[in-house]
């Protein structure tokens, strides 16, 4: 190993860590999840688009493919989209019943403002 590098090839020429070289963290930290009902949201039209679109290839009708698509997408949502549709629930419920309010700061100077147009126009 050449001094100064933290890396060296190995016999099978595939890069290896030097000894005393530091670890180097996985790129997961950087990346941010997909949010939960974005991601239900893009599932569901999925699962309506890609039936619909192949009865309109196979020339059934576009009021039946609509039908057909859209028993289709509520089935297969109903029994492969559980743990998402109950993920995006409780995030629902979560917003909707928080014990403190989400007002900020920015909230709190707006609504002041407001209130001091409301008493000058008085």
């Amino acid at each position: 190993m050449v001094p100064g590098l933290r890396w060296s090839l190995g016999c099978d020429g595939r890069a290896r860590r030097a000894q005393g070289a530091p670890r180097r963290r996985a790129y997961t930290w950087r990346v941010k999840s997909v949010p939960v009902w974005l991601k239900y949201t893009v599932l569901r039209v999925v699962l309506f688009a890609v039936p619909l679109a192949v009865l309109l290839i196979a020339g059934v009708t576009w009021w039946i493919s609509a039908l057909i698509a859209a028993l289709f997408g509520l089935a297969a949502s109903a029994l492969f989209l559980k743990k998402a549709r109950d993920e995006m629930s409780r995030n629902l419920y979560a917003a909707r019943h928080r014990e403190t309010p989400a007002a900020t700061a920015d909230d709190e100077a707006e609504d002041a403002a407001i209130d001091a147009t409301e008493r000058t126009a008085d």
